[in-house]
């Protein structure tokens, strides 16, 4: 706390520890009629360099010569919530969003 607010301190900015999962659940929990409880719903985060194969460092931040990228992917069975004849009533979505990274990934 800081004496002369007598408020908590906000955490410093490296103590701050979000998850990708946590995230991208987040989000998609802000879409209606999807439940996040679904066991269908998977969500898969790595990190992997420019070459898209080679795991990044979790010792070393990214430099522009060697940038390190989080790829985050959703996959998701969608039903509706009544069947039409001649028209599926599932629909599988399987979606991927790379974006670039600025520190090194924590285990």
């Amino acid at each position: 706390m800081s004496p002369d607010e007598g408020v908590p301190d906000a955490p410093a900015e490296a103590d701050v520890v979000v998850k990708p999962e946590e995230v991208a659940l987040d989000e998609l929990s802000r879409t209606p009629g999807l439940n996040t409880n679904d066991p269908s719903l998977v969500i898969t985060v790595t990190f992997k360099l420019t070459d898209g194969i080679t795991d990044c460092s979790t010792l070393v931040d990214p430099t522009v010569a060697a940038p390190c990228f989080a790829n985050v992917r959703v996959q998701y069975t969608f039903h509706t919530v009544t069947p039409w004849p001649l028209i599926p009533n599932t629909a599988l979505f399987d979606r991927t969003t790379a974006m670039r990274t600025f520190r090194a990934p924590q285990p």
